[in-house]
């Protein structure tokens, strides 16, 4: 009996989708050109920023399969600029000037007593998620048409 992943009411059969392993690559990295691209278009970022300012929506989501959660097991709260830098692993003094950027076009604050010394939380993520949720949208229905194609 073969497997079958479902997202939002598409289906693709893992085991149809393994055989054509170099089509579902190739829409994997379509899909990750359309992300970068979202960023850069819809929210002005560079990848490195966009790295940041994802960290940060992660860790005040509370997503369940990523570093930055595990280390914050009790769900949704601010990251420290320390725990950002580990889970990008970029320097922490690019990450400092990336959080700065950030904080200035407001789109993290911090929650805490001070600027530097509070945790960083991305306020109007919903609407950014929003967007990556109909970018996966797209890629599953791109990925179920390679599963179907290789039958």
């Amino acid at each position: 009996m073969a497997a079958t992943m479902n997202f939002r009411g598409v289906s693709v059969e893992t085991q149809t989708l393994s055989r054509d392993k170099e089509g579902a690559g190739y829409a994997l990295a379509a899909g990750a050109l359309r992300l970068q691209r979202l960023f850069t278009d819809q929210l002005g970022m560079r990848p490195t920023e966009a790295a940041v300012y994802l960290t940060i929506v992660l860790a005040a989501g509370g997503s369940h399969d990523c570093e930055v959660s595990r280390r914050q097991r009790h769900g949704i709260g601010p990251i420290s600029r320390r725990a950002v830098a580990a889970a990008t692993g970029l320097p922490r003094e690019t990450v400092r000037r990336i959080i700065d950027k950030l904080l200035e076009t407001r789109l993290i604050a911090t929650a805490g007593e001070t600027p530097r010394h509070g945790g960083l939380v991305a306020p109007g993520a919903d609407k950014v998620v929003a967007m990556l949720a109909a970018e996966a949208d797209r890629l599953f229905e791109t990925l179920a048409g390679v599963g179907a194609g290789a039958r």
